[in-house]
């Protein structure tokens, strides 16, 4: 009797584990979105002017850092900051200091916690 009482419990814990559902994983492929809203395209500026950017990122999940840089073929200002939330609002400045005309690129970055990038490229220029 014993016996049976054994191997009735071992039948009814192996259904059981059988009928455990493993957890749905879920892939995250979509990457952020970034509106700039700052400067605008190919905005001229002088010596001396300050260049606003001003910026929004936002996920489907979750942020995980975002950035902003200014190169002139060299990085001239970075901006970083580490997150936790699905949107970030990027507000920031930049004086000008150079003296030559030239053209500078603004890259916002954004990566959500799966490490999906998405960049957004603008260009302005330095006139005197």
């Amino acid at each position: 009797m014993n016996r049976l009482r054994y191997w009735m419990q071992c039948l009814l814990f192996a259904i059981s584990l059988s009928m455990c559902k493993e957890p749905d994983i879920v892939v995250d492929e979509t990457a952020p979105v970034i509106e700039v809203r700052e400067p605008v395209r190919n905005q001229v500026f002088a010596p001396g002017d300050t260049v606003f950017i001003r910026a929004s990122i936002a996920d489907d999940r979750a942020l995980w850092k975002a950035g902003i840089h200014i190169h002139n073929p060299d990085t001239v200002f970075n901006y970083k900051v580490a997150l936790e939330t699905a949107t970030v609002e990027l507000d920031t400045f930049w004086i000008v200091n150079d003296a030559d005309d030239r053209s500078y690129t603004i890259y916002v970055d954004g990566y959500d916690k799966a490490e999906n990038l998405s960049q957004s490229v603008r260009a302005f220029h330095l006139r005197h």
